[in-house]
């Protein structure tokens, strides 16, 4: 292909997106697997493709350097056009469906089923929309509108919304994708099934074992999360760059020696737990696209799915770990939790094209090779959906086999968990091109389309006559298109499903929506029975203004405040107890104080402004609050440097700025996108992360002193080039700050370099 025809095809696809509402399952990120996916073939060493607990945040260009960041290994193979289209849909968040729309004919194995002659859009609908379809897709649609969680009742309603997503696109972009996924969920010869004892993770320590160590930030108090560093205070566990290997070192007074690793094959690791004398290694198998004659596949978007594994090693020997146990469920790597005894593992299933096969193998997810019972998959609020988000709950004694497992279909649901409940929370743009207008307008033996029902004069699909399906407390918008007939994509809600798990066992409780949309799981909150919201709103000219919502345990509304901080959003939140706080940002950073204690009525009894925002909040013993964020000119907003603040929050209705800090050269730290990056150890009065600016990277360790404010205690370079972000880890009185393969030791008595460690 020519310059010129490249430039012909970005120039089509920028024309495609100017008024397409990108779903967040389609971003960057998640193409961007697909893409490492295939490379996996011809990698013996592949590149590690993160699995965060919350979807990666886009660093704001205006406010933030760019690290940088290992790009996966581009394929010979590959079609230039390909790559073209490729490089836009990463640049620009392009979704799959609109580059198969584009480049489907041209040759790159991006299929145009459903279409005939070039027919397109209802052709492709009224080969997806059966009767028998039609008929199970009504019945969602009721369960829809009913209250709480509904589960499916036959495999045909799962399936129903999986084609009524695929019928949606059609209409948008004018067909489908038309290959079909093989889905697997088989061991591979790096996890084989194992039949002996199971782990004893209660375990203890080998005699002499330290106890004093720091552990990784979690979300909730009391519930574990998995990490790419690890300590039980005697050893250091550490994820190397290869993603494949977890090493043991052993660390005596900051004095380290490499011990063994923990190997996983033909995976990709993304974090682990160390319980007891147990590791639980969590990865993401990619199975082979190769094709008959060994080359790659062209057909990258439908290879086979990706596979979670979660594999069990004793430390009985920690020179030598053992495989104790494997497991596997469908769908990429995405988070988990440890709670009493259980890991509950996430994974996104993505399913690309369901006409091809009625086996409920192929479009529901497997569980040890085995497809879950209908009976256990949730059905969307929207009616349709494309992928999964699977759970499962092992138990830590015997992690091969799972207790229960349920899968919630969405597109692209992010977690918050409670100590009790799970809620999926997802973004949904108002107006989802609603498919049941047109599936209620499909004749049954002519198959033709009756463009006058339903009021839809010119076959366009808008809302159905009995308003959106499955609505919460909080109205959205009343209609999915604008006065003058375009698509209006610009007003957002947030639908969120509720799941209770306790004992291993999982169960769904509520759906509901609220309007707006949360900025990360720290603007969602449970506490004595009710869940607390702040969520960012956005009108048609995307101004903005932001809202609190209070739901009780059947996630029904029953406090909000409303109009808070116009043409500002949420940065920021961190809710406790009776007392939440966020900030906003335009200019100026307002913190906001929230009194909850009558859910019923919730206030805002304080709001302070100062320069800069904070990104992320943690306490800070009693009455204080640390922020880290940026600084920035009180009158443009321009930023000027990671700024620390502390705050005093002994009275919420008067919170005030008693201490702050600015890093000057240093524009951005991983701790805005994942809490785990940094080490807030109070009682030793360490705040420890690592930046990035003029001089790359840093690692830095602050005190706070009431009397004298942050004192920088150190700022070390930062070794290493792994894609991983730093992790300092406490143990006694020893620093060790660790990214990929180099492990450094530090006094932190004196802030002095005790050794290192190349792994």
């Amino acid at each position: 292909m020519t310059s010129e025809e490249d430039q012909a095809v970005i120039d089509a696809m920028l024309d495609q997106l100017e008024d397409v509402a990108v779903p967040e399952s389609l971003h960057p990120d998640a193409v961007r697997k697909r893409l490492l996916a295939l490379e996996q073939a011809e990698s013996p060493a592949p590149a590690h493709v993160p699995g965060a607990g919350e979807s990666v945040r886009v660093i704001r260009g205006a406010r933030a350097q760019d690290r940088a960041t290992p790009e996966p290994r581009r394929r010979q193979g590959l079609p230039r056009r390909l790559l073209v289209a490729a490089s836009v849909v990463l640049a620009l968040g392009v979704g799959v469906w609109g580059l198969t729309a584009i480049a489907g004919a041209g040759g790159t194995g991006l299929g145009m089923a459903g279409s005939q002659d070039g027919e397109p859009g209802f052709a492709a609908v009224k080969d997806i929309l059966t009767q028998e379809v039609r008929d199970d897709l009504l019945a969602v649609e009721e369960a829809a509108r009913q209250p709480g969680l509904a589960a499916a009742s036959s495999y045909g309603e799962i399936r129903a919304s999986l084609l009524a997503y695929e019928a949606q696109q059609a209409v948008r972009y004018g067909g489908v994708i038309g290959s079909r996924t093989e889905v697997t969920d088989v061991q591979s010869d790096g996890a084989k099934a194992v039949t002996e004892s199971a782990v004893d993770d209660a375990a203890p320590m080998e005699a002499g074992a330290v106890a004093d160590y720091s552990d990784t930030n979690v979300r909730t108090e009391g519930v574990g999360e998995a990490d790419v560093v690890k300590t039980d205070g005697r050893y250091l566990y550490v994820l190397q760059d290869d993603s494949q290997r977890v090493a043991v070192v052993d660390v005596q007074d900051g004095n380290m020696e490499p011990l063994g690793c923990a190997q996983v094959d033909s995976a990709q690791i993304s974090e682990f737990y160390v319980e007891g004398q147990s590791l639980y290694v969590l990865s993401t198998e990619y199975p082979s696209a190769d094709d008959s004659d060994g080359a790659l596949s062209d057909t990258w978007y439908t290879s086979a799915s990706p596979i979670t594994r979660l594999d069990t090693f004793d430390l009985s020997d920690p020179a030598q770990p053992r495989l104790a146990a494997s497991a596997t469920q469908s769908g990429s790597y995405s988070s988990s939790r440890f709670a009493d005894g259980f890991i509950y593992v996430f994974s996104n299933y993505l399913v690309s094209d369901v006409a091809g096969s009625e086996d409920p193998a192929t479009y529901v997810p497997c569980i040890g090779g085995k497809a879950i019972a209908c009976s256990d998959v949730y059905l969307p609020p929207n009616v349709t959906a494309n992928q999964y988000l699977v759970v499962s709950a092992f138990a830590a004694d015997n992690p091969g086999e799972s207790v229960s497992q349920k899968a919630v279909l969405s597109d692209f649901g992010q977690l918050y968990v409670s100590a009790s409940n799970i809620y999926v929370y997802e973004t949904i743009y108002n107006g989802e091109y609603d498919i049941m207008p047109l599936a209620r307008t499909i004749e049954d033996e002519a198959g033709q389309v009756d463009p006058a029902a339903e009021g839809q004069e010119d076959g366009s699909l808008g809302e159905s006559a009995e308003g959106e399906s499955g609505d919460g407390p909080v109205a959205g918008s009343d209609g999915a298109f604008a006065e003058d007939g375009e698509w209006d994509n610009s007003v957002r809600r947030t639908s969120i499903r509720k799941l209770s798990f306790s004992g291993g066992e999982i169960e769904g409780a509520a759906q509901t929506k609220v309007d707006g949309v949360l900025d990360s799981s720290w603007s969602i909150d449970e506490y004595d029975g009710y869940l607390r919201l702040v969520t960012t709103l956005y009108d048609d000219e995307f101004n903005s203004v932001n809202a609190v919502y209070v739901l009780n345990g059947q996630l029904e509304l029953v406090g909000s405040i409303e109009g808070l901080a116009e043409d500002e959003r949420v940065y920021s939140a961190r809710l406790m107890g009776d007392t939440g706080y966020f900030v906003t940002f335009r200019e100026t950073d307002p913190l906001f104080s929230v009194d909850f204690s009558d859910p019923e009525n919730p206030r805002i009894i304080g709001e302070l402004k100062i320069p800069g925002f904070s990104e992320y909040l943690h306490p800070y013993g009693d009455g204080l609050l640390l922020g880290i964020g940026m600084e920035a000119d009180e009158e443009t907003g321009v930023t000027d440097g990671v700024k620390l603040s502390m705050f005093d929050v002994s009275d919420p209705a008067a919170v005030s700025e008693v201490a702050k800090t600015t890093i000057e050269g240093c524009y951005h730290t991983d701790v805005f996108y994942d809490y785990r990056a940094v080490l807030v150890d109070q009682p030793y009065n360490i705040i420890g992360f690592s930046g990035y600016g003029n001089q790359g990277e840093t690692y830095f360790v602050y005190s706070y002193n009431p009397g004298t404010g942050f004192t920088r205690d150190m700022a070390e370079d930062v070794n290493g080039g792994s894609w991983m972000s730093p992790r300092g880890v406490r143990i006694g009185d020893v620093l060790y700050v660790v990214k990929g393969n180099a492990v450094e030791s530090y006094s932190l008595k004196t802030f002095k370099k005790i050794d290192d460690l190349l792994i």
